[in-house]
């Protein structure tokens, strides 16, 4: 299984979203579709503009809480996660 904890943000780039998913390119669909209710769709969040891969939901999870404790200066510069 491959799971993925993916960044994603409208533009210009104001507000991020991360969360974690075993499907990547069904959860890039849905958000570029706005097909679910919630942050992204609220905030256009449609753009993938990082995401990691991991074996297990349990490490992805990890992965998805630790980049929600970052300051937000720091999720500014995706390319550095």
């Amino acid at each position: 299984m491959s799971t993925s904890s993916p960044t994603a943000t409208p533009s210009p780039h104001t507000v991020f979203y991360t969360g974690f998913t075993d499907d990547l390119e069904r959860r890039v669909y849905e958000h570029k579709h706005r097909l679910l209710k919630g942050f992204t769709k609220k905030y256009n969040c449609d753009k993938l503009v990082y995401h990691e891969e991991f074996t297990t939901a349990e490490e992805a999870l990890h992965r998805e809480k630790q980049i929600k404790r970052y300051r937000y200066d720091w999720k500014k510069t995706p390319s550095i996660l």
